[in-house]
């Protein structure tokens, strides 16, 4: 049954992926693609968990995703001030819950780049990395699918500096985390992040944001070939 269940889920979140992308072309209807995206990514990285601990610790991530941006939009704090629009579905207070989902994903791929052992190296590497994704994936969820809305237009892409600075403290929270309590997740558990990713990346470069899109390629390529060469080394 769970095997037909993540057979199911990567299904939809598969066609999520391709159909949001195409509907940029066609102009078909996908306004959900995000929404929908993010949430079966979610469960398969819950089900790409590999004991109780590490189910334990995915939920704590989801938690602390939701509460931080709460606080953020309540208070306009450590962000900024912004709203959520009704685009990514059920809030739990002011914050959408896939907005929390996006939190694990985005932290679990994150980790993939870093050495596992809690160091300051390794909390500031995997912040600066989280606030990578941060600078691809805001100005299309922004500016293309009008997630949220900035009470004051910034800098980039009319985001404001804050924001990632912002983005930068909370991601070194979210890294003590993992770090701390080490979840092990299977190789599955990284896909849906990197693919997440990859969506907001070729979004980017249709509208012709050059910064996101420069930083994409360069992100998912290191991805890519960081884990074709442990693939290569675990087989030979």
């Amino acid at each position: 049954m769970i095997i037909i269940i993540k057979i199911l889920l990567w299904l939809i979140f598969m066609t999520m992926s391709i159909g949001g992308i195409f509907s940029l072309f066609f102009d078909l209807t996908f306004s959900y693609a995000p929404l929908i995206l993010m949430t079966s990514g979610f469960f398969i990285t819950l089900f790409s968990s590999e004991n109780k601990k590490s189910f334990m610790v995915i939920l704590l991530l989801i938690i602390f995703g939701v509460f931080i941006e709460n606080i953020g939009v309540i208070y306009g704090i450590p962000f900024g001030s912004y709203v959520y629009s009704d685009y990514l579905g059920i809030k739990l207070l002011h914050t959408p819950v896939a907005i929390g989902f996006a939190w694990v994903m985005l932290t679990i791929l994150a980790s993939s780049f870093v050495n596992h052992n809690i160091s300051l190296k390794n909390l500031f590497l995997g912040a600066f990395i989280l606030t990578s994704f941060d600078l691809i994936i805001d100005p299309v969820s922004v500016n293309v699918m009008g997630a949220w809305e900035w009470e004051s237009s910034g800098i980039y892409y009319g985001i404001p500096l804050s924001n990632f600075i912002g983005w930068f403290l909370t991601s070194i929270l979210a890294m003590i985390i993992l770090l701390t309590f080490k979840p092990k997740i299977s190789y599955f558990g990284n896909l849906p992040g990197i693919i997440i990713l990859t969506f907001f990346w070729i979004i980017s470069i249709t509208e012709g944001m050059i910064i996101p899109s420069i930083l994409g390629l360069i992100l998912i390529v290191y991805f890519v070939i960081k884990n074709i060469r442990s693939l290569f080394k675990k087989i030979f």
